[in-house]
């Protein structure tokens, strides 16, 4: 049993399997197929021709690799860490700051969806985002937490809502979250720093001395990447949850109302408690796999990251939403229930992950970790 959770997650829920290779003035992005890279350069192009700002320029184009313009910066995640860790010392104007820039991402991925709802009317195929992966997600955090559920029945109402999702999605899948964005300026870019100890904290400093800079956070640019998840569909609501109730960004208020996460459209309370449920476990479901199977890779990839958050606040968010939630998907409820008091937040001590793939060993990176040599 062991070994088929640990292929489970190699196969659906690690992610450092993909190459990267980020450069000085270019970024490599290695694409799975091609379909994942034609869809990529294709909404790029798009984009650029839509007048949105901040979206890399294709430099070339090879069989699997798409050769972007890097943008020099800090990505939006990795600054709102270290305005949070400023707003610690008792400096609220870092808050200010954070929700100003929570505010222009929010801004500007609602002209990208805008887009994208342009873009998709060109494309003759399109396939919804797959969420066969939440059977893979519930079956290894039930095994690493040991907790009991009607595998029959759950499978049942995964089935009923993946139904459901089919008939609910209309525009590509940005995945809109502030780790796909960039604060871009010079003198917060982690790559021209040598790799020290200490250069978060040079980079903490530098943001402490701009926190007077009202035109430095209002007018710098936010730039986009990563738009190979476009190949699939999602709900009207998903990239808005991904911006605004991360954890990073959440303002802490789990009544949610259809409203609140919606741009364009009518609100609908039952796509909006989906589209959580589906984000919020591949949000929580992954980073808690990190960190039970895979603690090398987590404490660089997720080390700012708390995947209990998600599990915690799920059911709440979803029964505000939908009042038949609980008729439609008791066990699904249940289990978010069961995982939110049992995960826990210790990283393991055991990479069991690596013990099983000992050849699958690949330097983790985030923008907050050295650029891979």
């Amino acid at each position: 049993m062991r070994e088929e959770i640990l292929k489970i997650y190699h196969d659906d829920l690690w992610k450092d399997k993909r190459i990267i290779n980020p450069r000085r003035d270019i970024f490599i992005k290695y694409s799975e197929n091609a379909l994942e890279k034609d869809t990529e350069v294709s909404v790029i192009q798009f984009l650029h021709k839509s007048n949105i700002e901040g979206i890399p320029n294709i430099i070339k184009i090879t069989d699997k690799e798409i050769h972007l313009s890097c943008f020099k910066g800090i990505r939006i995640f990795e600054l709102l860490v270290q305005l949070d860790e400023l707003k610690k010392k008792g400096l609220t104007k870092a808050q200010e700051i954070k929700e100003l820039i929570i505010s222009r991402c929010i801004e500007k991925q609602k002209r990208i969806q805008h887009a994208l709802f342009e873009w998709r009317k060109t494309q003759s195929i399109r396939e919804p985002y797959p969420q066969f992966k939440l059977s893979s997600i519930i079956k290894v955090l039930a095994y690493c937490t040991k907790i009991r559920y009607n595998v029959q029945k759950t499978e049942e109402e995964l089935k009923k809502l993946n139904y459901y999702w089919k008939t609910l999605v209309s525009v590509p899948f940005r995945d809109a979250t502030t780790k796909n964005m960039v604060f871009c300026s010079d003198k917060l870019s982690r790559i021209e720093f040598m790799p020290t100890d200490d250069k978060t904290q040079k980079e903490r400093d530098i943001i402490e001395s701009k926190l007077d800079d009202d035109y430095f956070w209002n007018n710098t640019l936010i730039g986009d990447f990563d738009f190979s998840s476009c190949i699939h569909d999602t709900t009207l609501e998903d990239d808005l949850i991904s911006i605004k109730f991360h954890e990073r960004t959440f303002c802490g208020n789990s009544f949610v109302e259809p409203s609140d996460v919606i741009w364009f459209g009518e609100p609908n309370g039952m796509r909006a408690a989906i589209s959580f449920y589906i984000r919020y476990y591949r949000f929580g479901g992954r980073k808690a796999a990190y960190r039970i199977l895979n603690p090398v890779n987590h404490m660089v990839r997720f080390r700012y990251d708390t995947d209990i958050f998600y599990f915690f606040n799920l059911n709440t968010i979803m029964r505000n939403l939908w009042k038949d939630v609980d008729s439609e998907f008791p066990q699904l409820l249940d289990i978010t229930e069961k995982l939110s008091r049992t995960l826990g937040t210790n990283r393991e001590e055991i990479d069991s992950f690596y013990e099983i793939y000992p050849n699958a060993n690949r330097e983790p990176w985030d923008g907050m970790a050295d650029v891979p040599k």
